[in-house]
């Protein structure tokens, strides 16, 4: 009986090891994941809050500009309207293309306006965008994963608010880096 006990003995040791190698085999093999919420970390980074600064003050000039164009467009319908009834045909015509003319300046200047300020916020982001990626490179090998999915409106099919949501850490570690 003591060579059986023996042998069971060994036999629950090697199977204990060979568990333990199985588990570690399956650890190493296995995928570590995380995500971040762009939208939040875009929001949290203290870098892309001064670019967005930026590019909402670009904005503000442009709006003032589009104001004064669309009172001097409004001011010029004002007049049109109490002269037009006492105008002769050509006098109504020449009002008339005056009137589109101011139409057309109008949304020229919103196109030029909607062009500068996509290409000002591509300006402004391009950088923050290749800190994010290198921060994110260093991040994700300090915390030993292989993969980090990104989600831009804040809607992943699972994991928001568990621990493989990683955008507030990674937003902490992004502004003590570039602090």
């Amino acid at each position: 009986m003591n060579k059986l006990c023996i042998s069971f003995a060994l036999a629950a040791i090697l199977f204990s090891l060979a568990g333990w190698g199985f588990m570690g085999v399956w650890q190493y093999k296995s995928v570590h994941y995380g995500f971040v919420n762009t939208e939040r970390l875009l929001n949290g980074f203290s870098e892309s809050k001064k670019a967005v600064e930026k590019i909402e003050e670009e904005q503000k000039k442009w709006e003032t500009q589009r104001l004064v164009i669309e009172d001097s467009l409004k001011a010029f319908e004002k007049r049109m309207e109490s002269a037009y009834a006492g105008l002769s045909i050509e006098q109504k015509n020449a009002m008339k293309k005056e009137q589109f003319q101011r139409i057309e300046e109008l949304d020229h200047f919103n196109q030029a306006r909607a062009k500068s300020i996509e290409m000002r916020r591509v300006e402004e982001l391009q950088g923050i965008y290749q800190k994010i990626n290198v921060a994110m490179e260093d991040f994700a090998h300090e915390k030993k994963l292989d993969i980090v999915f990104a989600s831009s409106n804040g809607n992943i099919v699972y994991g928001n608010g568990s621990s493989v949501d990683l955008t507030d850490e990674f937003v902490r570690f992004l502004n003590d880096r570039f602090k």
